[in-house]
């Protein structure tokens, strides 16, 4: 390939990815595909020893399957665009006056704490009024639990999944007024922050207290590399990953480290630069 075609190439590359609507098309179009791949009859097997086929780094005991590299390792570069672009809002953008700031927030509060109620009332009811023993559910393949033990999921319903809602959100965002899209962005985000940190704390098994204090070590790194003149962006990637790390073996949700660095990112203009650094 041609260096022109090359740089052709990248030149579209880029601005796939800087195209919300594209991008969200992509997204729903492999998710429409991995519903497929997973439920066809000649493909749900392939596709299951795919997700369980596990990778990690030589000479170490990191492994982890793909699906667990997708969910915990792509999905915090998502986190990091989301933080990034939340910061940016609540700096500069729409949701910079702290009033408008504290409704979609508010409103996310709703979001988490309204779904674990139904989850419970409806899975009482069940246990009550439908088959089996009063006081137990059948789930799935006539197996059944207690109202007990079901009841202990009640925060699996609290988190929004942000992924699809901003893909959806994207499909649409031409049509829709700026400040629209911001209070949708942030009250997914946040709606969705929270119910990660509820199973992160409830569910977590955390693990020593060291592993903290590397977070915020890097977390204070990162805020100093991204505020240099030069950005040494090697070194600032290298923290990013330690921190990711450091969160996977505190036993909290790594992409959570994605939303602490994108945060912690300048969105002002620095240096007298053109863009502030949270748009580059």
């Amino acid at each position: 390939m041609s260096a022109t075609g090359s740089v052709g190439l990248g030149t579209r590359l880029k601005h796939l990815a800087s195209s919300d609507r594209s991008s969200g098309l992509i997204m729903l179009g492999f998710a429409f595909a991995g519903l497929l791949l997973a439920n066809l009859p000649w493909t749900s097997q392939w596709f299951v020893h795919l997700s369980e086929t596990e990778i990690g780094i030589p000479n170490t005991d990191f492994f982890l399957s793909v699906s667990d590299w997708a969910q915990d390792g792509l999905l915090t570069v998502f986190f990091l665009c989301v933080g990034l672009d939340l910061k940016q809002e609540l700096t500069t953008g729409s949701l910079s006056n702290p009033k408008a700031a504290a409704v979609p927030m508010l409103a996310a509060v709703g979001g988490m704490a309204i779904p674990p109620v139904v989850f419970l009332i409806v899975s009482k009811l069940f246990a009550t009024f439908g088959p089996g023993a009063v006081g137990s559910e059948i789930i799935g393949n006539e197996t059944t639990h207690a109202f007990s033990e079901i009841a202990r999921g009640w925060a699996v319903p609290t988190a929004t999944d942000i992924a699809f809602s901003l893909a959806i959100l994207a499909l649409f965002a031409k049509t829709l007024p700026g400040s629209i899209r911001a209070f949708l962005m942030t009250l997914a985000t946040v709606d969705d922050l929270l119910g990660i940190v509820v199973i992160a704390v409830c569910f977590s098994s955390v693990n020593e207290w060291y592993w903290f204090a590397g977070i915020v070590v890097c977390a204070v790194i990162w805020s100093l590399l991204v505020r240099m003149k030069k950005v040494l962006w090697i070194l600032v990637a290298m923290d990013g990953i330690l921190a990711w790390v450091m969160m996977f073996e505190a036993g909290i949700h790594p992409t959570l480290a994605g939303v602490l660095v994108g945060l912690l990112t300048p969105a002002n203009v620095l240096h007298g630069e053109d863009t502030p650094r949270a748009e580059r």
